[in-house]
């Protein structure tokens, strides 16, 4: 493309879901995405318990993406213990179950 411009990508292509280690009272959910340049896409989130015919709504999906995060620097300088950019992706838990 001319002048270094690149077109914007706000399609969400749905990657990998991470299921986390449920708790007693909770589920944690991570969806991995690419697209989304816009930022504005959501996720609403229902859940029922099994035999129920009533849905209930939790929490909508956290959109994350492109935070930066820098570890602790050392004592004595150099460089930072770790630097890690979040990618793009939604999570949120379902609480209270």
């Amino acid at each position: 493309m001319a002048g270094g411009a690149r077109a914007a990508n706000n399609a969400v292509t749905p990657g990998d879901v991470v299921i986390e280690r449920p708790t007693l009272l909770s589920l944690g959910f991570e969806w991995k995405i690419s697209g989304d340049d816009n930022r504005n896409a959501t996720v609403a989130v229902t859940y029922r318990k099994t035999g129920e015919s009533k849905w209930r709504a939790a929490l909508p999906l956290f959109r994350m993406g492109g935070e930066f995060i820098a570890g602790p620097k050392p004592q004595f300088g150099g460089l930072n213990y770790y630097n890690y950019t979040v990618p793009p992706a939604f999570a949120s838990s379902v609480l209270n179950l």
